[in-house]
């Protein structure tokens, strides 16, 4: 796995979509009514994963980010208008 390094990934304009992912990820699991472990045994990850992810706290692997979403029944290609809508 090919990482990003840390001086691009933590620019504003992607932690801010980092951010809103992870808030995004956050509100669903909730609204679903879904644990964090929950969640990572149906997606396949770690829960320190999704604590990251919902956290913004690391730049995220983009397979195991679209399995999350899968599970929570979001499409990856709304993200980037819908993000910005909800």
């Amino acid at each position: 796995m090919q990482m990003v390094p840390e001086s691009a990934w933590r620019t504003r304009k992607y932690m801010h979509t980092l951010d809103r992912l992870g808030q995004v990820v956050h509100e669903e699991r909730l609204a679903v009514g879904m644990s964090v472990s929950q969640l990572a045994g149906l997606a396949g990850v770690s829960t320190a994963f999704v604590e990251q992810l919902e956290a913004a706290a690391a730049p995220p692997n983009l397979a195991a980010v679209r399995r999350i979403l899968q599970v929570l029944g979001i499409k990856p290609l709304m993200l980037p208008g819908e993000l910005a809508r909800r």
